[in-house]
C-alpha cells in the first residue's frame, strides 16, 4: 500500500512538472520586440511566424499593431498639447510602417538587435519619429552614440528631452522599437507557440496520463486488488486520444496537414500517440491483475461428425 501511495504521489508531482513546462505555451527564442514579443503577428494571423516568414512583413505587422495598441490607450487625462503631439507621433509611425524603408543590423550576425540608423541611412520607427520632429542632425547625433541600444538604455538628455515633449513614454517608445536580424541569411527564429487552450488542455492530459502510465506500467505484476489506476487510466487515455484526433481534424478543416505549424503537429500527434500509449498501459495493467487471476483457458480438440475433428478454445470466468 505504501508503494502504490509513493507511486501515486510521484505521478502528481510529474503532472504539476509537465504542466509547469507546458504552461509557458508562447516561448519566443527571437522577438521582434523586447516587451511584446511576437504578439503582433500571432493577433494578426493567429499562430507564430513560420520559418521563412518575409522580415519587412514581421516588422510592418508589428509597427501597426503597436500604433493601434497606443491608439486605443485612454489619454483623456493628458493634457491637450500632449494629446496632440502623441497623434502626430502616431501618424508619422503609420506612414512610416507602410514605406517599410526598416534598417538592417549589419554588425551582429545571428543576433537580433534594435538599430537606430544602419549604414545605407535606413532610420528605425523611433528614430524616424525623432528625424521627423526634431530634426535629423538629432537622430545622427543618437546614432553616434547608441546605434544598438534600447530605448530603455539610452541614458542621455536629449532622448529623454524628445520623449518628454512626444506625448509617448519610455516604455511605449520601446514598444514601438524593433530589433532586426544580423545575417540576411541567418535561419528565421524559431518560436514555440500553440494556442493558449490547447497548451493548457494537453499540459493537464498529457501530465496526468504519463503519471498513469508509470504508476500502471510499475504495477504490471504486481499484487495490488485495486483496479482504479488502470479503469481511470483507460477513461483518460481515450479522452487525450480524442482530444487530439477532434483539433487535429478540426485545424485541418481547410487546409493540409503539412499546412499546420510544426507546433500545432507536434501537439496533436503527441496527444493521440500519449493517450494510445496510456490505454495500452491502462489496459495491459488491468488485465495483468484482473483478467488472468479471475479467468481460465484452455485449448484442447474436439471431435465432429463424420470422423472430423476441430480445435477449441475453452474460457472460463470465475466471479
Amino acid at each position: 500500500m505504501q508503494k502504490l501511495k509513493f507511486q501515486l504521489y510521484a505521478a502528481i508531482a510529474l503532472t504539476m512538472a509537465v504542466m509547469f513546462f507546458c504552461s509557458g505555451s508562447h516561448i519566443e527564442k527571437d522577438a521582434v520586440n523586447i516587451l511584446l514579443g511576437n504578439d503582433s503577428f500571432f493577433a494578426k494571423n493567429g499562430y507564430a511566424p513560420p520559418s521563412g516568414t518575409n522580415a519587412t512583413e514581421r516588422i510592418r505587422t508589428h509597427l501597426l499593431y503597436v500604433e493601434q495598441l497606443l491608439r486605443e490607450k485612454d489619454v483623456s487625462g493628458m493634457e491637450a498639447q500632449w494629446q496632440k503631439a502623441r497623434r502626430e507621433k502616431l501618424d508619422l509611425l503609420h506612414d512610416y510602417a507602410l514605406a517599410g524603408n526598416f534598417p538592417h543590423n549589419y554588425d551582429h550576425p545571428g543576433e537580433r538587435r534594435p538599430c537606430f540608423i544602419d549604414r545605407d541611412g535606413n532610420i528605425c520607427a523611433v528614430g524616424y519619429l525623432v528625424e521627423q520632429t526634431a530634426g535629423r542632425d538629432v537622430a545622427e547625433e543618437i546614432n553616434a552614440r547608441y546605434q544598438y541600444a534600447y530605448i530603455t538604455d539610452m541614458q542621455d538628455a536629449s532622448v529623454q528631452q524628445w520623449i518628454a515633449a512626444s506625448g509617448l513614454t519610455e516604455q511605449e517608445c520601446a514598444m514601438i522599437q524593433p530589433a532586426y536580424m544580423g545575417d540576411p541569411w541567418y535561419p528565421p527564429y524559431q518560436e514555440i507557440h500553440v494556442d493558449l487552450a490547447d497548451g493548457i488542455a494537453s499540459s493537464i492530459l498529457s501530465g496526468l496520463n504519463i503519471g498513469l502510465s508509470i504508476v500502471n506500467a510499475t504495477n504490471w505484476h504486481a499484487d495490488i486488488k485495486s483496479y482504479s489506476i488502470p479503469t481511470i487510466a483507460l477513461f483518460t487515455g481515450t479522452i487525450q486520444t480524442g482530444y487530439g484526433y477532434l483539433r487535429l481534424k478540426e485545424m485541418m478543416r481547410n487546409t493540409s496537414f503539412s499546412g499546420l505549424t510544426p507546433e500545432q503537429q507536434l501537439m496533436m500527434c503527441m496527444n493521440m500517440g500519449i493517450g494510445l500509449s496510456t490505454i495500452a498501459l491502462g489496459m495491459g495493467s488491468f488485465f495483468s491483475h484482473h483478467y488472468f487471476t479471475h479467468t481460465a483457458w484452455n485449448i484442447y480438440p474436439y471431435d465432429l461428425p463424420d470422423e472430423a475433428t476441430a480445435t477449441m478454445l475453452g474460457f472460463v470466468y470465475r466471479f
